[in-house]
């Protein structure tokens, strides 16, 4: 009976000791001991390539601004400087990290075991603390050559962590539209080398960070975006413009060898935010005709092509 006694006490403490630890291991630890982790593709695609241009890799080195739900906070106790906080990617951690200037700790460190809210955006502007309220940008024919495409490409992703899960994986998404020329030969005829000038776009807007907003300013004006294309065997352009009417009063203007051609869209296209827009383009010995061929998610798949260069 007495050695009954002696293991049910003993059993009791120990239940008792494992429902402390279990306690002890649900209160949140110091907050400096759980950093975000930041990781992120955009539209499904992992950042593996070391030039992202817009098919969906990120580049080494490239920027994305970082604000959490307590830094938007308007709670007066709710004091953090984790608003449009600075991370880069890394191509040899395959994550992004944090910018410190010298003698400096800008890392955004979890501090409770619920889940926070975090927002990012895509290119980086501005300084710690400091959430652009809108990014001024211009689609020009400079900004469309493939390499300098990430600077018009906006990009916007929300996450969460917490320091049971200090892992961020974002998923970005493009906030701009996305127009695909396809030129193709009729029959008899043999592309070349061409240029051609697309005429009646508006290319002056802005980006809001904070929603993932994309927007046309009320004062733009239609201009001009000219390009060209070395000889190749598929001969494509892809222009990012933000969400407007491809319309019938739009021309799109090509000169190969000693020709030049003229056509607009039959009937007006709206282009909407993270959509892709393939428009095929026939060039035939005396005429030339646009037709849409597909609207899909802007998820480009990374296929080679001739690439388009400013005019």
């Amino acid at each position: 009976m007495k050695n009954m006694c002696l293991w049910t006490a003993i059993a009791l403490m120990t239940l008792a000791a494992c429902s402390e630890d279990k306690e002890a291991s649900m209160e949140p630890g110091a907050a400096e001991n759980f950093p975000a982790e930041i990781h992120g593709t955009i539209n499904g695609y992992s950042a593996v390539s070391n030039s992202r241009g817009i098919n969906g890799s990120w580049a080494d080195g490239e920027a994305i601004g970082i604000t959490t739900a307590a830094g938007l906070s308007n709670v007066s106790y709710v004091v953090t400087e984790d608003r449009n906080v600075k991370y880069t990617y890394s191509t040899e951690a395959e994550c992004f990290q944090v910018v410190n200037p010298e003698g400096a700790d800008h890392t955004i460190y979890f501090k409770g075991l619920y889940d926070m809210k975090l927002y990012a955006y895509a290119p980086y502007v501005g300084e710690r603390g400091i959430v652009p309220e809108t990014i001024e940008a211009a689609t020009t024919s400079d900004l469309q050559a493939i390499d300098r495409q990430t600077n018009i490409d906006f990009l916007y992703a929300e996450g969460a962590g917490s320091q049971k899960n200090p892992k961020v994986d974002f998923i970005f998404h493009h906030r701009m539209s996305n127009i695909l020329l396809n030129f193709k030969p009729k029959t008899g005829v043999q592309l070349s080398d061409l240029s051609y000038k697309l005429k009646g776009l508006k290319l002056d807007g802005t980006y809001t960070p904070s929603a993932g907003v994309a927007a046309l300013k009320n004062s733009a004006i239609p201009q001009d975006i000219e390009m060209r294309i070395t000889a190749a065997e598929d001969m494509k352009s892809s222009l990012i413009l933000y969400p407007q009417t491809f319309s019938v009063s739009t021309i799109l203007e090509v000169i190969m060898g000693n020709k030049s051609y003229a056509v607009s869209p039959s009937t007006d296209v709206v282009l909407e935010a993270g959509q892709q827009y393939v428009f095929d383009v026939l060039i035939g010995e005396q005429e030339m005709t646009i037709n849409l061929a597909s609207i899909v998610d802007w998820e480009v798949d990374g296929e080679k092509f001739a690439v388009a260069k400013k005019e």
